[in-house]
Formats: structure tokens, sequence, C-alpha cells
């Protein structure tokens, strides 16, 4: 299950390649083996080429990207809020020497991956958040201004040509999200104050606090990290202080540069308790930017949703969790922008532990025909002799839904599966089917269209 959970989770998240490496277990000539006689474990045939427990779901995989290849391969995300990615912070294959003299704050090697990657990045990801990811050694005010908040990670050093390009894109109006330091140094450790310069802000200090919190709007005793970077009140006396460590000194603010603002936290929180979630929320909030195209109304379910040029998309509902939850699900029509629930004509839906659907949205199936959703997964479609063959699968837990709409609606007269006729609702000049998935059986859905 697991493995499946990540293959549709990858192809809503952007992967448009595949590579099974490898197909099949292979086996060493006598003598020659590194590990043994056998190299790769769980493929999904064996060196004889019989097939293993990991076959079906490949063949199934295989099946869903068939039917919804188009989409996918097209589908791109819908995102007015961008993270920051700066290479050189990652450039540390060969590490200089730091024994403190450089005066370094924070060193990325030290903090890029609980701050940023396990911090920043999980946080929207849980949030159901919607961003891209730019390469400020790349980006240009002109890319940056199609976002409306930009989240940069910055450490003591950055290149003089991108500070700049953070500076000219707020002072164009747009909105800075920077933490945890304002960078007094080029990578060459040559001094470069630009945002400082821009901002008319210099630090006062730092603290180190066992235990360090900070409060920060409105939110109370949030963890943070060692230092706080700490501002004197009269330094930010035409900003907003937004957050203050336990001492009451101030170490975050919003601060308005040109037509844009910049937030500064001079910390980092990562995110590994509950309290981080309304601390990124609401720093979110502030940017008036469409935060999700898609949501659930149960935080522990995770949604994606990515749109094609012709008003189609894939949507991705995923329960990463190993116990079941229920909830429902928003997301976008692609054409309308009218927010569509799933279950359509429910209250809520059961969503099995360590499942995820993948579905294509608004996908034609038929003249003037489509299929808005289905929960589960199609693996085929045929159109012949006035009606559609669909073959379908899903968890044996989960209610299948498949939702139709289109100007040729009025001609869909029934609809059975395997000998079962579902009963046709008419909801909102659309058509819901509901009906029980089989315990890892394939269902042959039968729609006749007059």
């Amino acid at each position: 299950r697991e493995i499946e959970l990540f293959y549709k989770a990858s192809s809503a998240n952007g992967l448009k390649g595949w590579n099974y490496y490898m197909f099949s277990q292979g086996r060493n000539p006598r003598h020659k083996g590194y590990s043994g006689d056998t190299f790769y474990w769980f493929s999904p045939l064996t060196p004889e080429g019989e097939r293993t427990n990991a076959f079906p779901l490949i063949k199934k995989m295989s099946k869903i990207i068939k039917t919804s290849e188009s989409v996918i391969l097209n589908a791109k995300r819908k995102a007015e809020v961008c993270v920051l990615f700066y290479p050189p912070y990652y450039a540390t294959e060969l590490e200089r020497p730091e024994n403190g003299k450089s005066g370094l704050q924070f060193t990325p090697a030290m903090i890029r991956r609980t701050a940023y990657f396990d911090g920043l990045l999980k946080a929207l990801l849980v949030l159901n958040i919607d961003y891209d990811m730019l390469d400020l050694s790349k980006a240009s005010v002109k890319t940056l201004s199609n976002y409306k908040q930009v989240w940069a990670f910055s450490t003591d050093e950055m290149n003089a040509r991108d500070q700049q390009i953070i500076v000219d894109y707020t002072q164009a109006g747009g909105n800075i999200v920077l933490f945890p330091y304002l960078p007094d140094r080029e990578m060459t450790q040559k001094t470069c104050k630009i945002i400082r310069d821009a901002l008319s802000v210099e630090p006062s200090g730092t603290e180190i606090i066992d235990s360090p919190l900070i409060d920060i709007f409105n939110l109370k005793d949030i963890k943070c990290s060692n230092p706080q970077i700490v501002y004197s009140d009269e330094s930010l006396s035409s900003a907003e202080i937004i957050a203050r460590t336990i001492n009451g000194k101030a170490c975050g603010f919003e601060k308005s540069l040109g037509n844009g603002s910049l937030i500064h936290l001079g910390t980092w929180i990562g995110f590994d308790t509950e309290g981080h979630k309304p601390v990124y929320e609401a720093i979110l909030n502030r940017s008036g930017a469409k935060l999700r195209q898609s949501s659930a109304n149960n935080e522990n379910l995770s949604v994606r949703q990515r749109f094609t040029d012709d008003q189609s998309s894939i949507l991705f509902i995923g329960n990463y969790y190993n116990e079941e939850h229920e909830g429902k699900i928003t997301y976008t029509h692609p054409k309308t922008g009218e927010a569509i629930t799933v279950p359509y004509s429910l209250d809520k839906m059961l969503w099995p532990a360590l499942y995820a659907v993948l579905s294509p949205v608004c996908l034609n199936v038929a003249n003037g025909l489509k299929i808005l959703h289905c929960t589960s997964d199609i693996l085929n479609i045929e159109e012949s002799d006035g009606q559609l063959k669909i073959t379908l699968f899903g968890d044996r837990d989960l209610l299948g839904e498949m939702v139709f709409e289109g100007k040729n609606i009025s001609k869909v007269k029934s609809a059975s599966i395997d000998g079962d006729d579902p009963e046709l609702i008419w909801h909102k000049n659309r058509i819901v089917l509901h009906y029980n998935h089989k315990y890892r059986i394939e269902m042959s859905l039968t729609v006749k269209i007059s």
C-alpha cells in the first residue's frame, strides 16, 4: 500500500517519467556477486520470470497512467506562493573549516534540513499549500512578480546579485518572507549588506536561551531555535514588530519597502510541533494569495490539484496515516472555477489508511460527456455502439463515486457494474454514481448513451 501511495503522490506532484529499475531480479555468476547470488529484491519478476506480489501494482499503475497520461503529463501547479532555492547553500561537498572565527551566526549545512526541507517545505506540504520553487541565482524580478508571496531561506551569506533581486522584487510590489538572518556578506565573505541597507535595519545582538520560545503575532510560546537575532525597538520604529523573544526583545518584523513589504524572522522554527502550523498559516495569510486550489476538512488528508491548458486537471487525495479518516474534499473546477466536493452529494466519506486516489478531472470520455471525478482507479475506457465501458479498481473500504457532466449529460440512460444497476442520481445538472468496490478485483462499468 505504501508503494502505491508513493507512486500516486509522485504523479500528482509532477513526476513525468517512469523507469522500473530493475523490473526483474538478477542472478550473479557463481563467486562473482558482491552481495551473493542475487541482486535487487522485491522486483516485479524473479530471475526466472515469475511474477512477485509487486507485479499486480506495477500493472495497475501502468493502466492508470495510460488512461490519464495526457492529463498527468500536461498538468501544472497553479501557485501564488513561491519558495526560493539557493544552490550555494547546498554546494558543500568540500566544506571550509568553520571554527567560529568567521563570525557566522548560521551555517547552511548545519540547519538547512531542519529549517528548510523538514521545516518550511514540510509545513507547506502538510498545510496543502500550492507553491512553486525557483532558483534564486537564476530568478529575475519578472519571474518573481508572478507570485504574491516569496519565501527565502537566508543565512549570513548571500551574493550581491541575489540580495539585489530580493530588494528589487520587494520594491516593485512583492511580498518577501526572509528567515533566519539578514545577510551581511557574500559567499566569498566580502561584506555585502544590500538588504539591510535597503531596510535601514541592523541587528542589535543575539539571544541564546535554553528551550527557546518566541511570541509571534497572537501566538504564544512557539518553539524556535538558537540563536535568536534581536533588534532594538528604536531601529524598528517604521516597522511592525511581529515577534519577540521570551525576554521581550524584538526578533521579527514586517516593514514596507517601496511598493512591497518584507517579513523577517530572526530565527527558524522548523516543523516538529503542532504549534508551528498556525505560525506558517498566519504568515501565508499576510500575502492575500490564494493558498490552495484544493483542500480537505480533515487536516490528516492531503490533497493536490494540477491543471492543464485544455481545462482539465489531475486530483490527488491521500491518507498517509495508518488509520482511516473521514472527511470531505473540495477542489476547483478547471473550466468554471466552481468549488466541487468529494463526495459530491454526501456529507463525508471514509478514506482508508495508507491509500490515495488519483483522479482525472473533466476527462472527455464521449462527445459532450466528461468524467468530473472518480474515487476509483480508472484503468481503461472504451466507447462503442452507444455505450461506454470503463474498467475500475478500488479499495473495498472506499465508497466508489463517479460523477459525469457535459452538454450531452441528458443522453446518459443507464449504468451497470458487473450486473448491478446503480441509481443515476441527478444533482446540479450532473449524474452521480455510487457503488461498492470489490476486494482486489477489477470491475466493469457500462454506461448506455442514447
